[in-house]
């Protein structure tokens, strides 16, 4: 009895720290899809204009944010799916 009362108040700081965290990923990630497409147009533009001044190795520097850039909207869409899965471990452990 006295042991589930103390699993309980440990945990509910616990799961009300993955909810707030996962609602600021979701945020993150709407803003982040706004601003990586912005970040993309921009990409574009310069890799056209790269081109036509013949300064390829920049090309170099455009495909390595792009890179970049998917690496941090997987990362960011892994933590959100792995906090889900801690929320839901939480709210059957409880």
């Amino acid at each position: 009895m006295m042991t589930k009362f103390l699993l309980r108040m440990i945990l509910l700081p616990v799961f009300l720290i993955v909810i707030a965290a996962r609602l600021a990923l979701k945020i993150v990630n709407k803003l982040g899809a706004y601003a990586v497409t912005l970040f993309w147009f921009v990409l574009a533009v310069a890799t056209f204009f790269i081109i036509k001044e013949q300064q390829y190795w920049q090309l170099a520097i455009v495909g390595i944010s792009v890179a970049f850039s998917l690496a941090a909207l997987t990362a960011s869409v892994f933590l959100e799916m792995t906090l889900e899965d801690i929320e839901r471990f939480l709210r059957n452990r409880a």
